[in-house]
């Protein structure tokens, strides 16, 4: 379900090569947790977004994923939560339905 070494052991050599030198397996930005996890600690907190997580965890997606969140936040992840203007957001929906697009709204 993941690749690249494990979180802690990550590491990027382009400092030292003076660019990115394109690894088989960015440490970056793969893995679970994505460049998020290894740089800002941002979570997606959607099964809409990034992939077919409910695929390999099926019914469970949902759980898992609140149970991510609140080990974040039991160590000290900030609770604001953005993006929880309901009109603005069916707004947006619409907007980008109208290009083409769908807009998947998520915490």
């Amino acid at each position: 379900m993941d690749v690249g070494p494990d979180l802690e052991k990550r590491t990027c050599p382009m400092r030292e090569a003076g660019g990115c030198v394109r690894c088989p397996v960015c440490s970056v930005v793969s893995g679970f947790g994505g460049a998020g996890a290894f740089s800002d600690g941002k979570l997606n907190l959607s099964p809409e977004v990034g992939g077919d997580l409910a695929e390999y965890v099926g019914g469970e997606v949902n759980r898992l994923i609140e149970y991510v969140d609140s080990v974040y936040l039991e160590l000290g992840a900030p609770r604001k939560v953005y993006g929880e203007d309901r009109e603005k957001i069916d707004e947006l929906k619409r907007r980008a339905f109208k290009q083409g697009f769908l807009l998947i709204p998520f915490r």
